[in-house]
């Protein structure tokens, strides 16, 4: 994988996908397998000027293990350490970034899927001031995809690498042109008009 490449991806996601401001923070959701972009992400960040950068990981396969193992009740269970980090993203205005779990909707352990619903259910409510926040875009936010291995032989065939997918999603994220964050201004205009 060309590092240049994914730091080049990274900086358009810090620069146009969050308009990371000078002095503020960074909150990053990432799967196992994309946690090597999460740390891009990082990087980038600060070499913006971020003042703090927190990577949290959402891995299916220990959700699968909590299904598994909880009663019903005990799936609404959410910290509180989470509560006063959403406190805190709404009040400072942190920037949100999550990573789409790609690779681990292709190889992660079967979901009970009421349990799954019990437990999405009570995160939505246990997150709901920062989730009104983010859709009323008063936090700048992104979602984005990053390449893996099994996505990318998913999408291109058995035989594919990072490095094929990525050839394919350059020229989609304008990551072809010489600048891509003005590229992706030029396209916003156009789109505008």
């Amino acid at each position: 994988m060309d590092p240049k490449l994914i730091a080049a991806y990274a900086d358009l996601i810090i620069e146009k996908g969050i308009n990371l401001q000078k002095g503020k923070n960074v909150l990053i959701l990432t799967g196992p397998g994309t946690y090597y972009f999460a740390r891009e992400l990082s990087k980038s960040a600060y070499r913006k000027g971020a003042t703090f950068v927190q990577v949290l990981l959402d891995d299916l396969d220990v959700l699968a293990s909590r299904l598994a193992a909880q009663e019903e009740d005990q799936l609404t269970f959410n910290p509180a350490y989470m509560k006063a980090l959403d406190y805190e993203m709404c009040t400072e205005g942190w920037s949100y970034i999550r990573i789409d779990a790609t690779e681990e909707r292709l190889d992660h352990a079967e979901l009970d899927q009421t349990k799954n619903q019990i437990l999405g259910k009570a995160k939505r409510r246990f997150h709901e001031a920062r989730s009104k926040k983010l859709m009323r875009s008063q936090l700048a936010w992104c979602v984005c995809c990053a390449p893996g291995p099994l996505w990318a032989k998913q999408v291109l065939g058995p035989q594919a690498t990072i490095d094929d997918l990525m050839d394919v999603l350059k020229p989609i994220l304008l990551l072809d042109t010489k600048d891509p964050g003005l590229a992706w201004e030029e396209k916003k205009e156009m789109l505008d008009r």
